[in-house]
C-alpha cells in the first residue's frame, strides 16, 4: 500500500498496524500477518451480533414478521491466507445467523405455528457500489414468506 495516497477506511483501522481494515481483509502477509490484535478488533462485530440477536430473539420469534439479517462476504467461501482473520469472523457470524434461523424454525414447529421470523445472510463483495441494492433487498425481506426466507444466503453482486 502506497503511503502517497492512503485508502479511505470504511471500517476503521486495525490496532496492531493501523492498516485500513478494507485493505487488511484483502491481506498481505499471509497467515503470519494475521495478528491477534487484528482478530480481536474484527471479533467485535461477532460479539455485537451475539448480544443483539440474543436480546431481540424472543421479540423476533413472537412477531408476525420478525427479520434478522447480517451482511457477510464471499471471503467465507473463498478465504485468502492474508484475510484469514476477516474470513474467520465472517464465517462465525454466518454460523451464528444460521443458528438463529434454526431457532426460529424450531420455535415455530414447537408451537405448531406458521413460521413468522427469518434470519438471512447477505453476501457482498464491496458495500460501496451496492448500498442501494442492499437497502432494497433488506426492505424486500418483509415481502417474502418467512418460511421460504429463513436460513437463506442472498448474494449481491
Amino acid at each position: 500500500m502506497s503511503t502517497d495516497s492512503p485508502p479511505v477506511c470504511m471500517r476503521g483501522r486495525t490496532p496492531s498496524t493501523g492498516s485500513c481494515i478494507w485493505w487488511a481483509a484483502g491481506g498481505a502477509g499471509g497467515l503470519a500477518g494475521q495478528t491477534e490484535a487484528d482478530y480481536r478488533f474484527l471479533e467485535r462485530s461477532l460479539t455485537a451480533l451475539r448480544h443483539v440477536s440474543r436480546a431481540f430473539d424472543d421479540d423476533l420469534r413472537r412477531s408476525d414478521a420478525g427479520r434478522s439479517a447480517i451482511v457477510s462476504s464471499p471471503a467465507v467461501s473463498r478465504p485468502l491466507a492474508g484475510g484469514a482473520n476477516y474470513a474467520a469472523v465472517k464465517a462465525a457470524s454466518e454460523a451464528w445467523a444460521r443458528a438463529v434461523a434454526q431457532g426460529f424454525a424450531k420455535d415455530a414447529r414447537d408451537r405448531a405455528a406458521t413460521p413468522s421470523a427469518a434470519s438471512v445472510i447477505f453476501r457482498v463483495n464491496s458495500l460501496d457500489p451496492l448500498v442501494e441494492e442492499l437497502a432494497d433487498a433488506v426492505v424486500g425481506l418483509w415481502s417474502t414468506d418467512a418460511a421460504a426466507l429463513n436460513d437463506t444466503v442472498i448474494e449481491l453482486t
